[in-house]
């Protein structure tokens, strides 16, 4: 890995680390697992499929909405406080790009939110464990639930960054919308999935599902990165 890179990385995760924001909100994560848990497993509704499709889409939708809160939270500060500081533009003024300078963000970013995931996994597994509640997860629902749906998160919170980046204070409702709108397409196609659940049968057209949606978040990913590439440093190193 390139040493400026893993310096950046290793720096804003420290910064984060530190935050007592971000301990807060891994301990309310812990708390809203274990109480969405709770309230999952209580449930009846006289059907043993639904039952078991409830249980599951616990496991699909609250880790991913720890790591969309928590990566939301750290994004303002790491991107929007840090450009209205001056302190993005300051380490701008430095020899280094703005794409090395975000990748090497999102990267601390992915490292600080994303262990949520399996956090969240692991805490639901043994909750329900003492519950005395069996859950079997296919190939397909692990891939969604550790791969698709936290990623959506992530693109997200990629695409949040690059917004705060791209616009002014003044701009601030449009930046808003566009993220707002970004959110709602997310969940639209992240709820696909989950509507196709009568088809589970066809493990092969939903395993062939997932991967073309895989490789859509990663044509995802690469549009950001060319929108980041494409952001003006002299706009950003005159904010300082």
């Amino acid at each position: 890995m390139n040493t400026q890179l893993k310096t950046i990385i290793l720096k804003e995760a420290s910064i984060a680390w530190r935050n007592s924001k971000y301990i807060t909100l891994v301990l309310f994560t812990l708390g809203m697992v274990l109480m969405m848990g709770y309230v999952y497993s209580t449930q009846n509704y006289g059907n043993e499929m639904v039952n078991f499709l409830s249980i599951k889409l616990c496991y699909i939708i609250i880790p991913s909405i720890a790591v969309w809160m928590t990566g939301v939270t750290l994004s303002q500060s790491m991107f929007y406080d840090e450009k209205i500081l001056g302190i993005f533009g300051s380490i701008l003024a430095a020899p280094i790009s703005i794409t090395k300078l975000w990748v090497g963000k999102i990267c601390a970013l992915t490292l600080l939110t994303y262990p949520l995931v399996f956090l969240g996994v692991g805490v639901l597994s043994i909750f329900f464990w003492f519950k005395g509640i069996s859950v079997y997860l296919s190939l397909g629902d692990w891939i969604l639930i550790l791969c698709i749906i936290p990623l959506f998160s992530l693109i997200y919170i990629m695409l949040s960054s690059w917004l705060l980046l791209r616009f002014s204070q003044d701009n601030m409702i449009t930046v808003l919308l566009l993220a707002g709108l970004g959110s709602v397409a997310a969940v639209s196609s992240a709820t696909k999935p989950i509507s196709d659940v009568t088809n589970v049968v066809h493990a092969g057209s939903i395993l062939s599902y997932y991967s073309m949606t895989l490789i859509l978040e990663m044509c995802f990913i690469i549009l950001i990165l060319l929108l980041i590439n494409r952001l003006d440093k002299e706009r950003l190193l005159n904010l300082r």
